[in-house]
């Protein structure tokens, strides 16, 4: 709960405006039982028919009603001013966990459920903003009225109010009783919810593949269960808060009693007077929302507890490029990308390596095919060049300089990167395209939709470039959305061109379009691409073809020298791909 404390220090003046209004209402509802006592000790001094002199009774019901519209006003003044500030404090949290998820390492994202990370921005920031007002108004109230009243008790009867204690006593010990209770229970509760966020998001982004393969019910047991048991914490949380409330009515209804019992005897032998006796009444049902207020607070407070706990939790991670010991930002003329030994392996396989002693260097302007058998690391290499994952110091250099030691930032604007999961915004086509160049004009996305072959396909949609697609291109077919992808790719004009198996979902005559397309563009252009595929059609035109086979680099020369080699995974692919697709089609004329 630092956290709060340090938000409610940063705007300290405000939050003294709200204690001392706070103080002023406490301070009239404290006061308005003595105007009362006040009246009902000067009638039943005197009988009404021997009044002569209504002043006091006047003045105390003055008093009185200007007590009850000062309670009213000031209470919507602060009221309002901690809504504000609570709802600011949620905006903030907010704000600030969406920026760290942009910041966090993607290897993040591999252990944590979005979501629960869903959750977290969500359900905890509010969880937070609520303990803000109705916690901290609550808190005040325990303090200011039951202090308050206490005192003023004590002052008038101590006697009585001794009688009084016992009955709090027995209230502090269920708070501590049910407080450790609550706080486990609020702890599983967030953890459930964000499994049921995880679990709808899961489902309705597969929906598709499960009405595929008829797993409906499945998954619909799946969601049963897991919202099956946030019932059944939800209801023993609510047992025990039904158990904790009654059990605070109880007790005031005993420290009624005593009051009327013990004070009735002390007024009838003229230890008190009978306006005291009312004003105890009243204080103790003044008493009882401080008392109520304890098991209400002792709830918000834990939830907040938690809920600030799990978002600092993300907040306090380390960035991608927190672990920097080196930042640099030269200026890149990106004239050269080398590997040298480079050996990896992903945090969750131990040693197993992912990509073993590889060495690799390409030069601006050449285009270089990667390929190899599926799982043999051609994507890690990728995702290692981007920095997705780092890879170990002094392996991967770019103009001689470890990237490990550039900005992030200012080395991943060195490439445009179409990965092998085509993912697209549910937004316009203008505003996909546009995604990587904010201010990219109309001429530059044409021309990159046409170099992709997709600028027809985007002029047969109803509303031509302003269509929206839909969440994750859901209206396109997949061969479009790879088009739509590349061509993204394209408008960024960035000295690095990666392409990982971004054109699998396009026929081969469109392929062959877009590659004659590409070629060009690249001669233009003098990019560096680099392409992951299986397909002869998308690798036979590159400068070099390098072979990765488990981890390892077994091949690396042109096309046409490893195909004259006759060996080798290359020629193998060659072989199956092209020379036995041409017998097919002998064979079947």
């Amino acid at each position: 709960m630092k956290q709060i404390w340090l938000f409610i220090k940063e705007n300290s003046k405000w939050y003294i405006l709200i204690a001392f209004l706070l103080l002023i209402v406490n301070g009239a509802q404290l006061l308005m039982p003595l105007f009362i006592g006040n009246i009902i000790d000067y009638i039943s001094i005197d009988s009404s028919s021997t009044i002569t002199n209504y002043s006091p009774i006047w003045f105390n019901s003055l008093y009185f009603t200007i007590a009850a519209f000062a309670i009213v006003i000031f209470r919507i003044v602060y009221i309002n001013i901690m809504r504000k500030f609570a709802i600011h404090f949620e905006h903030t949290k907010r704000i600030q966990l969406f920026e760290k998820y942009l910041s966090l390492p993607d290897s993040f994202f591999f252990d944590n459920e979005i979501g629960d990370l869903m959750a977290r921005a969500n359900n905890d920031t509010i969880a937070v903003r609520q303990f803000l007002v109705m916690g901290l108004l609550s808190l005040y109230d325990i303090v200011i009225l039951g202090v308050g009243a206490l005192t003023i008790m004590l002052f008038k009867a101590p006697t009585l109010t001794l009688w009084i204690l016992l009955p709090l006593a027995i209230l502090i010990f269920l708070s501590q009783f049910v407080s450790k209770r609550i706080h486990k229970l609020f702890k599983a509760i967030q953890e459930t919810f964000a499994d049921i966020t995880t679990r709808v998001r899961e489902t309705l982004v597969g929906m598709n593949v499960i009405r595929t393969f008829c797993r409906e019910t499945y998954y619909m047991n799946r969601f049963v269960d897991v919202c099956s048991s946030y019932l059944r914490i939800n209801l023993n949380l609510g047992k025990l808060m039904g158990l904790f409330h009654p059990a605070i009515a109880m007790v005031i209804s005993l420290t009624v009693l005593v009051v009327t019992i013990v004070g009735g005897y002390q007024a009838m032998h003229g230890l008190i007077s009978l306006g005291t006796l009312v004003e105890f009444t009243q204080y103790i049902q003044l008493l009882a929302w401080p008392m109520m207020a304890v098991g209400f607070v002792v709830n918000m407070y834990q939830r907040a507890s938690i809920s600030l706990t799990r978002i600092q939790e993300i907040l306090t991670t380390p960035s991608a490029d927190a672990a920097q010991r080196i930042l640099l930002k030269p200026a890149l003329s990106m004239d050269t990308i080398s590997i040298h030994n480079l050996s990896y392996s992903y945090p969750l396989q131990g040693k197993e390596y992912a990509i073993h002693n590889l060495s690799l260097q390409w030069h601006k302007g050449e285009s270089v095919g990667i390929t190899g058998p599926t799982g043999s690391g051609k994507t890690t290499i990728l995702s290692l060049l981007l920095r997705i994952w780092d890879p170990p110091e002094n392996t991967v250099f770019v103009d001689s300089y470890d990237i490990t030691h550039l900005d992030l930032k200012m080395l991943r604007r060195q490439f445009a990167y179409v990965p092998q999961v085509s993912f697209l915004f549910s937004n316009t086509v203008w505003e996909n395209l546009r995604f990587g160049k904010p201010d990219a004009s109309k001429d530059e996305i044409m021309e990159a939709a046409r170099i992709a072959r997709v600028l027809e396909d985007v002029k047969k949609l109803d509303h031509g470039f302003d269509t929206i697609i839909g969440e994750r291109g859901v209206t396109l077919s997949g061969g479009q959305k790879q088009r739509l992808a590349l061509a993204r790719a394209l408008v960024t004009q960035r000295p690095f061109l990666v392409l990982d198996d971004s054109l699998s979902a396009v026929d081969p005559e469109t392929e062959e379009i877009i590659i004659n397309n590409l070629k060009n563009h690249l001669q233009k252009t003098n990019q560096t691409c680099i392409i992951i595929s299986h397909r002869i059609t998308t690798l036979h035109w590159l400068d070099k073809i390098a072979v990765i086979e488990k981890g390892r680099l077994t091949e690396f020369d042109s096309p046409s020298r490893l195909i004259e080699s006759k060996k080798g995974y290359f020629y193998r692919l060659y072989h199956y791909q092209y020379l036995e697709g041409l017998e097919g089609l002998h064979n079947g004329n």
